[in-house]
């Protein structure tokens, strides 16, 4: 599906669904939730691979630019534990 969001080169979200979607799409992007519990979700996500100083704003360096080959080593690990927990849950 051919969306606006498809073609942006910068993102700005409040919201850990738009952290989890660039990071899925590789764009850069900044998060900038401010509601303690919500932005707790978004900043562990963000410490997960390493790109506090990229993409939150209170840490935010505008020289930092989001690695996506490193970011990618690591979401594949994520996901491959992820795919292990749930046919592991599956067989019982």
């Amino acid at each position: 599906r051919d969306t606006a969001e498809s073609h942006a080169r910068c993102i700005v979200t409040d919201s850990f669904h738009g952290v989890a979607f660039s990071l899925i799409f590789e764009k850069q992007f900044l998060f900038t939730d401010v509601h303690p519990v919500t932005k707790e979700r978004g900043c562990n996500l963000l410490k997960t691979f390493d790109i506090e100083e990229a993409a939150y704003c209170e840490n935010y360096h505008n020289d930092k630019v989001i690695d996506y080959v490193s970011v990618f080593k690591k979401l594949k690990t994520q996901i491959d534990f992820s795919k292990e927990f749930l046919e592991k849950a599956i067989k019982g």
